[in-house]
């Protein structure tokens, strides 16, 4: 399959619900934004049957919606994007066959210099990131995970903890020449 590359791009996907992906993104826009303008981003696909990972409070749509966060209150993920540096957060909710259309139709709200750090990893099957890492907690794992994981260019382990979690940002850096990148930890 021939993937959508996007070198502004740096995705966080993980096996399940409360990983640390909100966390791990919180960070990287933190330390980032100061020399960078970065939107967050966090996109759930709908799938059958895979509602119990979504949580509550998501709204009914056809194809496809594209929220632009409004709220510096942090009790949603992309509120918390904006409290750590973001100069903007979307949420988009999409069906799994309209995935490419969301992403492109955000896109075109956005400055085309920005940098962007996104929750999802459906988002991966669809468009090549410069970045992708995969968040691991055998605990909560979704059957299709090990797909994921597989796609990987860094896979982390929840059980790890916050420290490691630490040196993987500190790796992590971008500029609008090469887009994201990650040194050795």
């Amino acid at each position: 399959m021939e993937f959508l590359k996007d070198n502004r791009l740096l995705l966080i996907g993980g096996t399940g619900r409360n990983v640390g992906k909100t966390t791990l993104a919180c960070r990287i826009i933190e330390k980032v934004s100061k020399e960078a303008a970065i939107i967050g981003l966090k996109v759930s696909t709908q799938k059958p049957g895979e509602m119990k990972f979504h949580g509550t409070g998501h709204t009914s749509f056809d194809k496809y919606s594209i929220t632009h966060e409004e709220s510096i209150i942090p009790s949603k993920d992309t509120a918390k994007m904006i409290n750590c540096g973001a100069l903007a957060s979307y949420y988009i909710e999409t069906k799994a066959d309209y995935v490419t259309a969301a992403y492109n139709g955000f896109k075109k709200q956005i400055s085309a210099d920005m940098a962007l750090v996104c929750e999802s990893r459906t988002l991966r099957d669809y468009i090549k990131p410069a970045l992708f890492i995969m968040l691991v907690n055998e605990e909560h794992t979704k059957s299709d995970s090990l797909h994921f994981i597989k796609l990987a260019d860094v896979v982390f382990k929840y059980q790890d903890g916050l420290d490691e979690l630490q040196n993987l940002v500190e790796a992590i850096s971008y500029s609008n020449e090469n887009g994201w990148i990650i040194n050795k930890i």
